[in-house]
């Protein structure tokens, strides 16, 4: 009954993780930092002004909702922590490359968009590696927590 309990134990923290995790979080950082690039080349800039902070605000959504004061003394949500710290930090970036179109704020804005990635990607491996330690144990080997994408298509990892 104790590895049962364990197994269950698991299986609620991932399920938990997977329902903070934003599948697609690295592609959308990364199509904001493409519409900065082409704001600063083109004409057309509304629409790209407009998608970008369209997909900023989901992100900033998501993060809203996370209850932190419930995950303090958690290290595999650490990264959630650091995350929420840097999005107004990526804002103010994606703020000087689109209201004072200059060139020289799009590589703070990179840089910001490496370091989040990243840090979300720890995040991203402490689930991968949560889900796997669950599915040594035999009678949890099909164990898969439901993601849904920012675009509503739904994995299973």
């Amino acid at each position: 009954m104790v590895i049962d309990n364990k197994i269950k134990e698991m299986q609620e923290n991932a399920i938990e993780m997977g329902a903070y995790y934003y599948k697609g979080f690295g592609n959308t950082i990364q199509g904001i930092l493409a519409n900065a690039e082409l704001y600063l080349m083109e004409e057309r800039k509304e629409k790209l002004v407009r998608s970008s902070y369209e997909w900023f605000n989901e992100i900033e959504e998501l993060y809203k909702k996370i209850p932190f004061e419930n995950l303090h003394g958690r290290a595999e949500y650490y990264p959630l922590f650091v995350v929420n710290r840097m999005i107004p930090k990526f804002r103010e970036a994606m703020d000087q490359v689109f209201q004072n179109n200059q060139k020289d704020h799009l590589r703070n804005l990179e840089t910001e968009a490496r370091t989040i990635v990243e840090v979300g990607r720890l995040y991203w491996d402490s689930f991968m590696s949560l889900c796997r330690q669950i599915r040594c144990f035999p009678e949890a080997k099909d164990f898969r927590v439901k993601i849904v994408d920012y675009q509503n298509n739904t994995f299973y990892f």
